[in-house]
Order: structure tokens, then C-alpha cells, then sequence
């Protein structure tokens, strides 16, 4: 049954079966890096990039990147039921993951996942992946990338040739996308980059009463040293609620402060400010 889509309308999202190769310039080791594909409904503009994981940092950060190229957000997103987007697949009332969640309260979407072994549901996006395989994947073949960003230069290049030849998104000239066409749904949305959100991901632990109570929840050496843990709520079995308030990491110190909030007397004299440098 042919589908038809309003400008504006829907935005769908998956992943390529097929991965992109990054050498390490140091070590000569190859790594491989997912292929992130999004397809509009109307204008069937394309948009992808590389990415290390499928998980749920990369997998948000990937969305925003997608909506700033298309400059404005669509009224529905139709993902793919990967765990970084729901984390328990139905039919009528799927669970979305949690940071999934904020993320499109923040930019105003409805997310409404295809069906499980429902490709129809997700076809715009299914025809989008075979495209960038064949146009893009397929022509860098051969060719050595030794970071990331120079991988994706090169997948960015590729993708403004494909989707300027498109016969699909050539009708639409110069502006290609669904926001540029005549009776566009969501027309002069607020660019998604001046109100950018950054990803953030939900965890739970156990820890024991006896301890001091403070949780490790990010290491210094990560990749990302510029990342906040702003607040993190404990639920302990002998006390209702402990908080503890982290400030960001900066450089490699690391400062953090735990608040003497529902700890039992034993316990508050430990609350203090410290700071640790991290060799």
C-alpha cells in the first residue's frame, strides 16, 4: 500500500546493517563504526554519519546532529526497536527508553517506533540505508580513514551529492527539505542548535548501608571528561532518600559533594567537599 506524508510530517531512523572501517594512525588496529541513516517522509532527503556505538549517547547525538542538518524538527519519529530507543517493544503502548524520552520532550516530537518484523513501517528509512550503501559506503570502500571526523567529511561530501541528484529531493530545490515545501506541517521551527540538548544516560545500583555512600558514576579517564553527573537520586532500603549533587569534571580533577540529605546521623559527619587529582 503506497504511504503518503505531509511536509514536515515524519522523520525515520536506523542503523546500516553494514559498518565503516577507522585505523588507529598509532596501533594500525581497525575499528569498526556504525552507520547512522535518517530519512524525511516528504522531501526523502537523507541524512548520515559514523558513530563508535549504537549506544544511547551516540544514538541521541546522532538525532540532534540529523535535526540541525535538516534545520527543523518533524512531528513524529519512527525508530527502530533498539535498546538505546525502546526498551520493551508493543504493539500499541511501547516502553520508550528513558533519556529517549527527554530527548523528545525537549525537541517536541512523538516518537512511535515500528512494529517488531515490520519493515513496511520504517520503509522511507529501509530504502535510505540501501542508498547510502550503495552511494556512499559502497565508493568509500578502499579508502583509509584514520579518525572519525575524517570519515565523516568524507560521508558528508558523498551524502550532499546523493541527496542533490536525487530524483526525489531535486523537486525540491534549492531547499530539498520538507520545511522548504509548499504547505510545510511545521514551517519557521527554532533552529535546533540554539537550544541543543545533551545526551545523558539512566543507570540503578545497589550499594550497602555500611558504606559512605558515595558511588563512583563516571571515571576521570573516560573519553568524555567534560561530562556532568548533575544529580543522582540513591534509594536505600533502611533510609527513604539519599541525594548527591556532583559537580562537572574539569580536566583531570575531579570535584564532587555529597549533601547530608536523609543519611542517618552516623553518617552525616562524611559529607564533605573533597578533591581528588586524577595522574
Amino acid at each position: 500500500m503506497r504511504q503518503v506524508y505531509q511536509p514536515g510530517e515524519k522523520l525515520f531512523v536506523d542503523y546500516s546493517g553494514l559498518t565503516a572501517e577507522v585505523i588507529d594512525r598509532h596501533t594500525g588496529q581497525v575499528r569498526k563504526a556504525q552507520v547512522f541513516v535518517a530519512a524525511l517522509g516528504y522531501s526523502h532527503a537523507l541524512y548520515a554519519e559514523a558513530t563508535w556505538t549504537q549506544a544511547s549517547p551516540d544514538w541521541l547525538g546522532s538525532h540532534t546532529r540529523a535535526l540541525e542538518y535538516f534545520d527543523g524538527v518533524p512531528e513524529i519519529v519512527v525508530p527502530d526497536n533498539l535498546k538505546s530507543g525502546v526498551t520493551k517493544p508493543h504493539r500499541y503502548e511501547p516502553e520508550i527508553n528513558r533519556a529517549y524520552a527527554e530527548w523528545a520532550a525537549h525537541y517536541g516530537v512523538a516518537v512511535v517506533p515500528a512494529r517488531v518484523r515490520t519493515p513496511d513501517d520504517k520503509a522511507k528509512v529501509e530504502n535510505g540505508v540501501l542508498q547510502v550503501q550503495r552511494q556512499i559506503l559502497a565508493r568509500l570502500f578502499g579508502q583509509s580513514f584514520f579518525s572519525l571526523a575524517e570519515l565523516n567529511t568524507a560521508i558528508r561530501e558523498r551524502l550532499e551529492l546523493l541527496n542533490d541528484t536525487s530524483p526525489e529531493t531535486r523537486r525540491l530545490a534549492p531547499q530539498r527539505l520538507d520545511w522548504g515545501a509548499p504547505g510545510a506541517a511545521r514551517a519557521a521551527r527554532v533552529p535546533p542548535q540554539l537550544r541543543r540538548l545533551e545526551a545523558c544516560q539512566f543507570t540503578s545500583i545497589t550499594t550497602s548501608h555500611t558504606t559512605s555512600a558515595h558511588v563512583q558514576c563516571h571515571t576521570p579517564r573516560s573519553a568524555r571528561p567534560w561530562m556532568c553527573v548533575s544529580v543522582i537520586w540513591l534509594r536505600f532500603t533502611t533510609w527513604q532518600f539519599g541525594r548527591c549533587a556532583y559537580a562537572r569534571l574539569q580536566g583531570r580533577r575531579l570535584f564532587h559533594e555529597a549533601r547530608n540529605i536523609g543519611r542517618p546521623p552516623a553518617h552525616q559527619g562524611r559529607c564533605r567537599t573533597r578533591t581528588k587529582n586524577y595522574k
